[in-house]
This record gives structure tokens, sequence and C-alpha cells, in this order.
């Protein structure tokens, strides 16, 4: 039987559709290259992609091409790896289990200042490039053999930090030309972000060299909270400021759309310059003490101005024309880039929700005295006790992150329970019987909870526990879920107090089918309210009980009609029976906690 022969088959098809979706050109290079193999593009926009969060074999076989070992396959070991689930402990494993994170928390107390960041190696100009690359190679692995060897011999669990060089090499660059070196740290975390290494670093550099930490999204914490950490901070001998890219960018906003709004003749102009007066005069009066300047949240334009007070002159003549170099670092996801788009005074610098956007040293010239060298964000080593204490912090990306169960336990650990059930307006189920009644609820049973309440439910019924936990770590990355970490030796409750509301009251039942509320100045006789909620989210309505069990989960095309049938049946129980109350919250129409 004749017929047209072909010439191709489904691997030549895959190597075209790829060749074509990265623009590249067929030539002697690339036409023997398969759907696998690694272009010359790729591997340089690899060369300097943030590579914080390879495994152990990329770290093998990484360590092995420092090492120039050659190794040759004998067996291969198959490992089977169990999932692990949220789990509920008991009282004698909790109290075990906190025994050891205080354990473990005095040990890194002892090595915290142990972790280094590389050195760069010394160069003139008489070393030859091969040279230096040769050098910074040997430097880098040995710096990578020496965390290693802290975190086997130790049992320290280290971060999973930035392993590229050529990351480094740009931190480097920063520093060695930066008269002013910033850090910017997140200021609900802030020991976790700071490198006290890389301040002693820039002084072995140059002595007269200036170290400023930069304590941004300081508007998430209240007064009393950036008093505490000023304390700290002096005691520490730190130089800090307190800084809002977040705020300061919407008054700039704000600011611009005033100045257009008096172009146009809608405001009048002196009106305006008198509220101006008044803010800053009601500013001045705020700032009693010493103490209280030292808290304040600069601006724009203070914090321009504190960078000419501390680094007044620049350390090199006749580079950038005689301007102060202030150079910026930190982790990913800090808000740095957000914080030279306010300090240069428009958007200079992408900015994304994934971490490590920035990739290269970028200069950028404010005025006449100032100039920018913006550093890619990286993750330094440094000791924690989870990784997902790392995805909470926004160090890791959460769209793909693989373990989203163990992150939101964490959550639920320090959000209180009272507070995700008025934030997310679900109700989670109560202890059970043989466990603690005191104990938060699991990521398992949040994340069910949600899911149902949000209709995110998978093709089997169950709730999508993974596109709910994305939702909740990006609102806790985001601050919409706050939680601020204290200083050293200060409680953790106390320090929280003010960022949540006060618990739902405590309810009693006597005989008498009578509820007594006891506060701590009145105390009033009510009757029993039992909880009933139901929600309507988008097309799907849920239908909870008094323990939060879901009664019914319905997709309907008619939902007018099914809407209406659900509130006249509560009209109706709140007719027969007065123990029933209805409030709206949200989307959903329940009785709040009592």
């Amino acid at each position: 039987m004749s017929g047209k022969q072909k010439n191709g088959g489904l691997g030549n098809t895959l190597r075209k559709s790829r060749n074509k979706k990265l623009g590249r050109n067929f030539n002697e290079q690339t036409i023997s290259m398969f759907t696998t193999d690694i272009d010359p593009k790729e591997e340089r926009r690899k060369l300097f992609s943030n590579t914080d969060q390879s495994n152990n074999l990329e770290n093998f076989l990484e360590l092995s091409s420092l090492e120039q070992k050659v190794f040759e396959v004998e067996k291969q070991n198959v490992v089977v790896i169990t999932k692990t689930s949220s789990t509920v402990l008991s009282k004698e494993e909790k109290e075990k289990k906190t025994a050891e994170h205080q354990k473990m928390m005095e040990k890194y107390k002892q090595h915290w200042n142990s972790l280094t960041i590389p050195r760069r190696p010394y160069w003139d100009k008489n070393t030859t490039t091969e040279q230096l690359l040769l050098q910074e190679k040997e430097s880098f692995y040995n710096w990578r053999r020496g965390v290693a060897k802290l975190e086997e011999d130790e049992g320290l669990l280290v971060t999973p930090f930035e392993k590229n060089p050529e990351v480094w090499k740009q931190l480097w660059r920063v520093t060695e030309k930066s008269d002013l070196l910033v850090q910017i740290v997140d200021s609900r975390n802030p020991l976790l972000f700071r490198s006290p290494d890389l301040e002693k670093y820039a002084k072995e550099l140059d002595k007269n060299k200036v170290n400023l930490l930069l304590v941004n999204k300081a508007d998430l914490l209240t007064k009393t909270q950036r008093k505490k950490w000023a304390r700290y901070f002096d005691s520490e001998g730190v130089t800090y400021r307190f800084f809002s890219a977040h705020k300061e960018q919407v008054r700039i906003e704000k600011q611009k759309q005033l100045e257009r709004l008096i172009e146009e003749g809608a405001i009048d102009a002196e009106i305006v310059e008198e509220e101006e007066r008044k803010r800053k005069e009601a500013e001045e009066a705020a700032i009693v003490t010493e103490e209280d300047k030292k808290v304040k949240i600069y601006n724009r334009e203070e914090i321009l101005q504190e960078f000419l007070r501390l680094q007044p002159k620049p350390l090199v003549e006749n580079r950038y024309n005689n301007r102060v170099v202030v150079g910026l670092s930190g982790y990913p996801n800090v808000g740095k880039s957000s914080t030279i788009n306010v300090l240069y005074g428009e958007k200079k610098v992408a900015v994304a929700p994934t971490p490590g956007k920035t990739k290269y040293v970028q200069t950028i010239i404010v005025d006449d005295e100032i100039v920018l060298l913006d550093c890619p964000g990286l993750v330094f080593p440094t000791l924690s006790t989870s990784k997902a204490d790392l995805v909470c912090n926004g160090l890791l990306p959460i769209d793909q992150l693989r373990d989203f169960v163990t992150p939101v336990d964490l959550i639920c650990e320090r959000i209180p329970k009272y507070h995700l059930e008025e934030l997310y307006s679900v109700v989670l189920p109560e202890p059970k019987e043989h466990e603690d009644p005191n104990r938060p609820p699991t990521g398992n049973e949040f994340l069910s909870a949600y899911g149902f309440m949000r209709g995110f439910m998978t093709v089997h019924g169950a709730p999508d526990q993974s596109r709910a936990a994305r939702i909740v770590l990006k609102d806790y990355v985001n601050g919409k879920l706050l939680y601020c970490h204290p200083p050293p030796n200060v409680d953790a409750e106390k320090f929280q107090r003010k960022n949540y509301k006060l618990p739902p009251k405590e309810i009693k039942e006597d005989d008498s089918n009578t509820t007594t509320t006891t506060t701590t100045t009145t105390t009033s006789t009510a009757p029993k309210e039992r909880k009933i909620t139901y929600d309507y989210h988008k097309d799907n309505e849920a239908q909870y009980d008094q323990q939060g069990a879901v009664i019914a989960l319905t997709k309907s095309n008619k939902n007018k009609k099914k809407k209406n049938k659900l509130i006249n049946q509560m009209k109706a129980l709140e007719d027969s029976k007065n123990g029933y109350t209805r409030t709206q919250f949200g989307n959903a129409l329940h009785t709040p906690p009592c």
C-alpha cells in the first residue's frame, strides 16, 4: 500500500513547539537539541535565578561540581515517602513538644552569630579574570561546607538560603560601592530578616561605612509595639528607623490628586495649605518625649534627610558626581522595591508578589545628593524551627508550595480561634471530649470549613484545601491576618493583645435554662442563644448546624428561589423560638459568637 511517507513524529512536533515558544532560531546548535535540552539563553537566565528552594539532590550535585568530583551509578535506591497529616496532639505530647522547642531555641541563641555570609576574596588590578573566578568558586565552596558542617555537628536546622553564587556577587558589589548600607526588614519579624554579619562585613570593607536598619511596614505595629522594639534596638546598639512604603505611597498619590484638583480649580490652594499646616502641628504635638521621636514613622522627605545626616558625604570622590551612594539590601518580599519606588517618587523598579523579582543591581539617581543601589533580594542563612515559618514570612513562593497544611497549622496556633471565625465567617468544630478544650484548631479543620464556606470543592465533593490554603497564606503574608513577633524576653500574648478584638464572652448555663454573662464590670442575664449560620457565596449555599458541621451544601441553578426559601425558614424559626437571632455579617447571615 503506497502512501505519503511522514518525515516527522511526535518528538519533532514537541521540539518545534518548544523552539517556537522560546524564540529559538534553527541552526546547527539548536537543531540537534531535544525538548529537555538546555538552551544557552535559558542557561544564562538560570544563572541569575534564585535557588533558595533547591532540594538535597541539587545541593549534592552543586557541591560535587564545586569539588570537581566524578561519580558513577552503582545501585538505585527506592525511598517511599508517605504524606504527613495534621493531627491533634495530646496534652503530654504538646508539653514534650514545647520543651523540645524551648531547648532548641536555647541552642539557637548560642549559635545565632555562627552563621556568616560568604566573603569576596581579595583581588587587585593584577588579578586575572580566571584567577578571580577560581578564587570566588573556592571561597563560596568553603562557605557552603562550613554551613553544612555547623548544621551536622550541632544538630541545627538552617533555613533554605541562597545558593546561587551569581546572586551573592550582586550583594558584594552593592556592599563595596555603598557609603550607607540599608537593610530593609519586615516589622512583623525584624530579627529574622536582619543579618548582623552583613553589617560586620560592611565594616570590614571600610570602617567609615554606615549601617542602617529600615523597619518597613511599621504601620502594622502599634505605637506600644514600636516602643518595645525601639528599646531592644537601642540596647543592641542598632541604628534604626521606622518606615512604611505602603502608607507613604498612599500619601503621595493623595498629594498628587490634590495638586491636580488645585490646578483644575476644584479646590482652593489656601484651604489645602491650612489643612497641611494643622496636620504637621498635630504630629509635632504628639511627639512629647524622646522615645516618641524614636518610634515615629518617617515619610519620604524625612527618611532621605536621615540618609544624608547619617552619611553626609561620599567616601569616594568623583563617583556618581559626588553623590552619597545608598545601598539597599534585604530578603525577598519585604517591600524593598516598593520602598525604592517611594524614595524615587514614581515607579522605577518592578514590584511582584512572587519573591525574587529583581535579578541584577540597579542604579537609581534620586536627586543631586543621593543615588540608590538596588540589590536583588536574597535569603541569608539563619536558624529557624521549620520551613513553614519561612512560608508564613513570605520568603518562599506560596503558589509553588507542596505542603500547605503545615504552614496553616502554624497560623492556627498564632491567630486566636474566635478571630479566624469572625474574619472568615466560618464556624470551627469544637474539640472532642478527650481533647484539650483550649487547643487551637488544626489546619485541616480550618481549611475544610473555609473551603465549604467559599464553595471550593474538588471533583469528588471534598473541600479543596490547597486552594483555600493559598488564600489564607496570602492573607497572612499581606497582613490581613496580623501576627507580629515580639522582641526577645517579651511575652508574645501580651505583645499581641491589641491586634485582635476581645474574645467572645464566656457563656455558662444553669439548670433554669438561662445564660449568665459575666464581665469585669457588670453581670447580666439573657435567654439562651443558639447559633445558626446560612451562607450564600456566588452559586453555593451552605447551612451549618450549632457545632459548625455542614448539614447541606448544594449548587443550584435557582439561587433566588432557594435563598428566599432558606430566609423564610429562618424567619419562621425566629417567630417560633425566642433563642434564635439573625445578623448581617459580610456575605453570611449568622449569629456572631457569644
